[in-house]
């Protein structure tokens, strides 16, 4: 089906989960566990140094939607989720898991501060080398670069092609970068090509505005990274689970076999000796995988592996593969049960 059918289906399927279905559909499925994701959760303040261009969820909308999900749902951890898909603990009605790619360190104060209030115990997965150098993330410092630019667009070469970024306006700019990264993301066969490429299209914007995110990450709200003490305190005192994000966010279903090996293993030997206790889960990077890298991540010792694939999951379901839903950042109450439930089609 071509994406417009499928989204006047979804349009359908929403209303019809709003007059009615909704409490039906639940029922039906209250046996099978969701897992839900997020990234960073801040939101604007007088004293932050920029504002990202990536939506993200406030504080304040995280709480909103845990208190939506809880009067549907059971909170539970990724680790009573495992327990409950492989039969070790009796199933909940409608169990529910909370995660949080790429480890900001936002996470454990801002959104850390509402999921105490809930006594909800989410897994965090972070990516180990950007913790140790504390460097940001590609996207975040092509993010920062090009609002430093002046004038109304930036010219790149892509494959022979030229790509324009429109910087008339925030919003273009947020439009012109999704479509880029988007671009990329299908543009390269190895994700190290890409990232060196993206690095270096980064340096050049920083050489000529002489401001680089780098500079000033340490005291950025939004990207800097949660380090290892934190880490550590969060996860002795009970507060959040840590799972490997690769050493450096990188794509593992585009890598050699070598690469992928060293990603999956180092990564978890480094949270291992920093957390002093095992390293059980995986993210894989960008929703990145296939035949190969699940069965990597299973001999590396990980006891499951979660997905940005959409859908509910189920005892007997590949723990290598399990799927989550992205957590919606400004939407209705209505709409926030809607982006939880199986109850639409994937593009």
């Amino acid at each position: 089906m071509t994406n417009q059918i499928v989204r006047g289906c979804n349009y359908i399927l929403k209303n019809l989960y709003w007059f009615g279905l909704g409490k039906l559909v639940r029922r039906i499925q209250q046996e099978k566990i969701t897992i839900v994701t997020m990234h960073g959760v801040m939101a604007p303040h007088a004293d932050m140094l920029w504002h990202p261009l990536r939506d993200q969820l406030s504080p304040q909308a995280l709480e909103r939607t845990i208190r939506v999900l809880s009067k549907h749902y059971t909170f539970i951890s990724l680790a009573q989720a495992k327990a409950i898909l492989v039969g070790d603990e009796p199933g909940v009605k409608n169990g529910l898991v909370f995660t949080l790619d790429d480890g900001y360190w936002n996470n454990l104060s801002y959104a850390g501060q509402v999921f105490k209030k809930y006594a909800i115990k989410p897994t965090i997965f972070v990516a180990t080398k950007n913790i140790d150098e504390c460097s940001p993330f590609w996207f975040d410092r092509l993010d920062y670069a090009l609002q430093q630019l002046s004038g109304d667009r930036y010219t790149v070469i892509l494959h022979n092609k030229r790509f324009i970024f429109n910087t008339q306006s925030r919003r273009k700019l947020q439009l012109s970068y999704a479509k880029f990264r988007m671009i990329c993301k299908a543009s390269f066969t190895y994700d190290a090509e890409m990232r060196t490429y993206l690095d270096q299209i980064a340096l050049q914007i920083e050489a000529a505005t002489g401001k680089a995110l780098a500079n000033i990450i340490g005291q950025d709200d939004w990207t800097r990274l949660a380090n290892w003490q934190q880490l550590a305190a969060s996860s002795n005192n009970g507060e959040f689970d840590i799972g490997s994000h690769t050493v450096d966010h990188i794509r593992i279903a585009l890598t050699s076999y070598e690469e992928c090996l060293t990603q999956l293993s180092d990564s978890k030997i480094k949270i291992e000796q920093h957390l002093a206790m095992p390293c059980r889960y995986f993210s894989y990077p960008d929703g990145s995988f296939n035949a190969r890298c699940t069965k990597m991540v299973a001999n590396a010792g990980y006891e499951l592996a979660v997905t940005v694939e959409n859908g509910l999951n189920a005892t007997g379901d590949n723990l290598m593969t399990l799927k989550r839903f992205s957590l919606p950042t400004h939407d209705s109450d209505s709409d926030i049960l809607h982006a939880v439930s199986n109850f639409k089609l994937s593009y």
